[in-house]
């Protein structure tokens, strides 16, 4: 096994050898904790998780001896757009590896209770549920009505 080179994170985003599995997929929202793993590195060695433009060095952890890696990282607050997660370390050999993935990081949605739809918020769509049932609910009282109106009409033509 030849000597490992000592894992840094490069100035620029390098050419990845390989995917990294996110548990947030490929969208993540400022702030966000979000599981990141992967595999091929040398067992029992240290990886960095960096996310590019510039690199953020988000977590530092060490692989399992099969060489994989589960850590959990954050996204920085001030981030927002297209970047690309990178996972750098070393192989079995001793090289370099790197995995990529491209990430957007998108604004946090809300919903207002009213659903004002702005900048960042959710607007609310389909069919107004309270609506629909207060429509039922008359629909239904007026029924009830009807009926109790024509049975009170045949008990005054002599009908039991």
């Amino acid at each position: 096994m030849a000597t490992p080179e000592e894992v840094t994170v490069p100035a620029s985003v390098p050419v990845g050898a390989g995917g990294i599995g996110s548990s947030s997929g490929d969208t993540v929202a400022p702030g966000e904790t979000f599981t990141v793993s992967g595999s091929g590195f040398a067992p029992h060695s240290t990886v960095k998780v960096a996310l590019y433009s510039e690199p953020h060095l988000l977590a530092t952890t060490m692989t399992d001896g099969t060489g994989a890696f589960s850590v959990e990282v954050s996204v920085p607050e001030e981030l927002h757009g297209a970047h690309t997660l990178v996972v750098a370390g070393v192989d079995g050999d001793g090289s370099a590896r790197y995995l990529t993935m491209a990430v957007t990081v998108a604004e946090a949605y809300s919903v207002t209770a009213f659903g004002d739809a702005g900048a960042g918020v959710l607007a609310l769509t389909g069919d107004p549920v309270t609506g629909i049932a207060g429509t039922g609910a008359v629909m239904l009282l007026a029924g009830v009505a009807l009926l109790t109106l024509t049975h009170a009409g045949k008990r005054t033509e002599g009908t039991p």
